[in-house]
């Protein structure tokens, strides 16, 4: 061994079986450090040995290269406060690994090992690559479910790698590792990538509140059975979830509080996923991919939470499927939204976000409610084919929603739809869109500048009607500045009308009555050729029944007040005279009629008045009129 070190040859029993080496020989042989063969190398290179008694190589300066191939270690390997060239177990059998403070100028090495006991690299600082690719580690005495804390210190019977505030030059390549207990990697910095392809823990955890690395690489089979947490975590790349399962049912499974990742996070259709994904407070600049991803069995915060999160690259969910509550309230997101052909059994909760680009839910399913009550979406939201549900016999809550156009051509909803205070610049509905029983409309201050479909006037109406139960005017009169706008002023005019009968009809008996007269005489003053036909019809019949009828003792016409001074008779003047109150022609107070000739004369009088009056109350609307 002396001379193997010498040369930095492997160092192997001479049979090539088992052999056994003392470990004070082998930290014997590293502090002594033999002085190398001319043009050689020095290095301990031991390969198929078993290790006897307890090598503590703690708080010792390794000058070489220290590689165990193969090689049986019955007790725990210490390199507590060590420093090394680099270090390499491979294939090895450790009964434990403390390294806690160790630091490497090169890499060090766990590969395709096993380790009966805690793998502790606290405050250690690795100059190169930390490798523990295909290492199995279980700690002692292993003890299923979560740890307890005791005096803020995790037990090791819970701790499968404990490497809290480590410093990696490279990558931290744990890909095929299979673990137990907990991962913990508080306060890392890693200057490559976090890469966890394939690895697995059956059950277990990994806990890296501010990691800071260059990337977190957990896809193609990665398995955990319990929480993958990343709160407050800098990820200088992206996040890959493909082909990943993580469960931890009812709970958090994928906790990223508080991230900052520069790339994206994506998770697919390959992804399986049992729990909560907390991204509250996260910022993705390069954006959610989560085309096809599933998510089952959430906890109490639903399935994705995005609150307050800032998402640079958009959310891409198309065909995903959530168990829970969507919630995004108060997030900021780029570059769009798409949730098309996806479930969710539960609600969306987007209150206050603040989106660049189209929040789409084309052809999603939920059993739940959408609200968007203060959301600002620069582009579209379309609603086209959404199958809603309700929470709280309500479908959409979008008070004070601001976007440039809403599609509202879904499914007709089974709950309300609130629309108040919401600005919009093209509405793009349907008839079938709006709640029709047991669910209504709330359209109050909706406002909105052009309508994209042709719904027929009379689904217009109904809906206005159900929208304002007590006969507020707002929703009308939004309807017809939008028809006036659009050169429309038939259509205009007739929701004007229909406004107008609804007030009249929330009013007392006399309000009703009066209102029932303007609306068939002069339709509000929005029909005055119906009030030019009704006046040429009384006009008729009144001089028809004055010519024919009126007499005085034989003589054509009634009879004088007041004999010699009376114009001639004219039964077209005296009618008119009668039909227009406010203009006195002279004949209406120079005859006398009598008996039925006197009721058709307060017929006409009356009609006149009314006339008169509607007109009046029609022109007051008119000059009021915007």
């Amino acid at each position: 061994m002396w001379d193997a070190y010498r040369t930095g040859e492997w160092y192997t029993s001479a049979d090539g079986s088992a052999g056994t080496v003392r470990a004070a020989a082998v930290r014997h042989l590293l502090l002594t450090r033999p002085a190398p063969q001319p043009g050689r190398q020095p290095a301990l290179r031991l390969r198929g040995l078993v290790v006897d008694g307890p090598l503590d190589l703690g708080d010792c300066a390794l000058e070489v290269v220290v590689a165990f191939d193969r090689c049986v270690f019955e007790e725990p390997l210490v390199l507590d406060g060590a420093t090394a060239v680099a270090v390499r177990l491979t294939g090895c059998q450790l009964a434990g690994l403390r390294a806690d403070r160790l630091t490497t100028t090169h890499g060090l090495s766990v590969a395709q090992s096993s380790v009966n006991g805690c793998v502790y690299l606290r405050d250690a600082r690795i100059g190169g690559q930390l490798d523990l690719t295909a290492s199995t580690i279980t700690p002692t005495g292993y003890l299923p479910g979560r740890p307890p804390a005791i005096d803020g210190r995790t037990p090791d019977q819970y701790v499968g790698i404990d490497a809290e505030n480590i410093t990696v030059g490279g990558d931290l390549g744990a890909a095929g590792v299979v673990w137990r207990g907990g991962l913990f990697l508080n306060l890392a910095r890693v200057n490559g990538a976090v890469i966890l392809n394939g690895a697995t823990c059956p059950d277990g955890f990994l806990h890296a509140p501010s990691l800071v690395a260059g990337g977190v690489y957990a896809r193609d089979g990665f398995r955990l059975e319990g929480l993958l947490n990343l709160p407050y975590a800098e990820v200088n790349g992206p996040i890959e979830l493909s082909g990943a399962r993580i469960a931890n049912p009812g709970e958090v499974a994928f906790g990223g509080f508080g991230i900052r990742v520069s790339g994206s996070l994506t998770a697919g259709a390959d992804t399986e996923l049992a729990g909560t994904v907390d991204l509250q407070g996260a910022d993705i600049r390069g954006g959610l991919h989560l085309a096809g991803l599933s998510v089952t069995d959430p906890g109490p915060d639903g399935s994705l939470h995005l609150f307050r999160a800032a998402v640079g690259g958009g959310v891409e969910l198309t065909g995903a499927r959530l168990s829970g509550d969507f919630r995004l309230r108060y997030a900021r997101i780029t570059a769009g939204l798409h949730f098309v052909d996806g479930s969710v059994d539960g609600r969306v909760d987007a209150d206050n976000l603040v989106l660049t680009g189209d929040f789409d839910l084309t052809d999603t399913a939920l059993t739940g409610e959408v609200t968007l009550r203060g959301a600002r979406v620069e582009d579209t939201v379309d609603l086209e084919r959404t199958r809603f549900g309700s929470t709280g016999g309500v479908s959409l809550q979008a008070d004070g929603l601001t976007c440039f156009q809403l599609g509202l051509m879904c499914h007709t909803p089974p709950g309300d739809v609130h629309l108040g205070h919401a600005t919009v610049e093209v509405l793009c509905d349907t008839a079938q869109a709006w709640p029709d029983g047991p669910g209504r409309p709330h359209l109050t201050d909706f406002t909105y500048r052009r309508l994209r479909q042709d719904v027929p006037m009379a689904a217009r109406l109904d809906l206005l009607a159900r929208a304002t139960p007590s006969g507020q005017p707002q929703p009308y009169e939004q309807l017809a500045a939008v028809f006036r706008s659009a050169g429309r002023e038939r259509e205009a005019q007739r929701v004007l009308r229909e406004k107008l009968r609804r007030e009249s009809r929330s009013g007392g008996l006399v309000r009703r009555a009066w209102g029932r007269v303007q609306d068939l005489t002069i339709g509000y003053g929005y029909l005055p050729a119906r009030a030019a036909v009704i006046f040429a019809a009384l006009l008729a019949a009144g001089t028809a029944y004055f010519a024919a009828a009126a007499d005085c003792v034989g003589r054509a016409g009634p009879c004088p007040v007041q004999p010699g001074q009376h114009p001639h008779w004219d039964p077209f003047l005296y009618t008119l005279d009668l039909l227009i109150p406010l203009v006195d022609l002279g004949h209406e107070k120079a005859w006398d009629v009598t008996g039925i000739d006197k009721v058709v004369m307060v017929t006409l009088l009356l009609s006149g008045w009314i006339f008169a009056t509607t007109i009046i109350a029609a022109a007051g609307r008119a000059i009021r009129r915007p």
